[in-house]
């Protein structure tokens, strides 16, 4: 249950437990195990009235954080602002990281006996660029995002919701949403794709000895795979050695980037590629991540793979792969995957006229026709050609079909349109 949204601006710390607790005594009358999230200002010093007066009714604190430098307030956003010093370890608007602010709110639960509480950044993104400050573009703006989440994701953050998915259309700050004003995918969209299989994985500890470049690591739960995020922010490409200490040794690896095209950050769109690596003898990766790009590795040890390679995310403009057409030589996958049996088809008869002539000629009058063979009973007249038995001509897995059955010396009446008038019905 969430009780209210941002109504710190409205009511004091004490206000708010007030309420906080009278709807978590009636929600429990009904239900004893619901769960209350509180929703309170980002400044850690209005933490302590609320914790004190609320606490055992809170489950999650929900903070809102949209990015801005700190110390020039909201509404400054902007890419010359991210270069600002804060490219290099970027912070939040309370001037630390996002790791270290999550930290010090669980330490201060903990200090209060409340070890439990969850945090959540229930909004979190870019503020908007307000009067004169220049928006970023939309490369800029993910890419600033990526740098915020790949923070995230190296913390004890238990929840987080990015705000806004969409913006009105003609906005200055389009660049904030996730989509675009014919609701197609920006590239903030197509980053957080690039993540999506962090949910199989656990983060483990990573560095990297380069300057304004971030990195994080991740292991899969079955301990065959390990995948990498390496941020580089400056206009430079960056040779990669890539090294476990922990004995990983992959037998495979494989790399791909988003870069800005060209290198041009004010680009709207973000350019895909797919770095060479080599895997040295004792196990090292090496690579070259473009200039300001995201790039991600994904090692695979050579044995002990239950789960596949994630593949990689292919570019927003690559067209989809047409399936190649199945020769007609190949049995239809209907069929069971035993083929058909390779005797091969009966030699047909030749086709030499019998010694003795037929008895009904063609010229014969249709009055001259017996109406029933005296040897066939009616009931297995057929009424349509008769059809190749599928036993011995499948034609399911033949080019041609095969030659018509030699007639009887003594055949029934031909099925033309005159011997089937005056044919009794069944």
């Amino acid at each position: 249950w969430f009780i209210d949204n941002e109504q710190y601006k409205y009511w004091n710390a004490t206000e708010y437990a007030y309420y906080i607790n009278l709807y978590a005594a009636e929600v429990r009358t009904v239900n004893q195990d619901a769960k209350f999230v509180a929703n309170w200002g980002g400044n850690p010093s209005a933490w302590d009235d609320l914790l004190l007066a609320a606490g055992s009714n809170i489950s999650v604190m929900d903070v809102h954080s949209y990015w801005s430098r700190a110390g020039l307030g909201w509404g400054t956003t902007s890419w010359d602002t991210y270069l600002l010093g804060t490219a290099d370890v970027i912070k939040g608007q309370w001037g630390m990281t996002y790791g270290d602010y999550v930290k010090q709110f669980k330490d201060k639960a903990t200090a209060k006996g409340l070890p439990d509480m969850e945090v959540g950044l229930l909004e979190w993104g870019l503020s908007p660029s307000l009067g004169e400050a220049e928006p970023p573009s939309r490369f800029q703006a993910a890419f600033i995002i990526a740098d915020i989440f790949m923070q995230m994701l190296d913390s004890t953050l238990d929840h987080a919701c990015y705000w806004p998915f969409r913006v009105p259309v003609g906005s200055k700050n389009s660049h904030r949403a996730m989509v675009d004003d014919s609701n197609e995918p920006t590239v903030i969209r197509l980053f957080f794709q690039f993540f999506r299989n962090l949910k199989k994985y656990k983060v483990v500890e990573s560095s990297i000895d380069a300057t304004y470049t971030d990195v994080i690591a991740a292991i899969s739960n079955s301990g065959s795979k390990m995948v990498v995020y390496i941020l580089q922010k400056n206009d430079t490409c960056l040779d990669i050695s890539l090294s476990d200490a922990a004995g990983f040794l992959p037998a495979t690896a494989n790399a791909v980037a988003y870069a800005a095209p060209e290198g041009n950050t004010m680009s709207d769109t973000a350019q895909w590629s797919q770095p060479d690596t080599a895997i040295g003898g004792s196990g090292t990766v090496t690579f070259t991540v473009p200039a300001w790009s995201l790039t991600r590795v994904v090692l695979e040890k050579a044995t002990g793979c239950p789960e596949p390679t994630p593949p990689p995310t292919p570019p927003p403009t690559t067209p989809p792969t047409t399936p190649p057409t199945t020769p007609l030589t190949t049995y239809p996958t209907t069929h069971p995957t035993t083929p058909p049996p390779t005797t091969p088809p009966k030699t047909p008869p030749p086709t030499t006229p019998p010694t003795t002539p037929p008895t009904m000629p063609p010229t014969m009058p249709p009055t001259m026709l017996p109406t029933t063979p005296p040897t066939m009973p009616p009931k297995t007249l057929p009424t349509t050609p008769p059809t190749t038995p599928p036993t011995t001509h499948p034609t399911t897995h033949l080019t041609t079909p095969p030659p018509p059955p030699t007639p009887p010396l003594t055949p029934p009446p031909s099925p033309d349109s005159k011997t089937e008038k005056t044919k009794k019905p069944h």
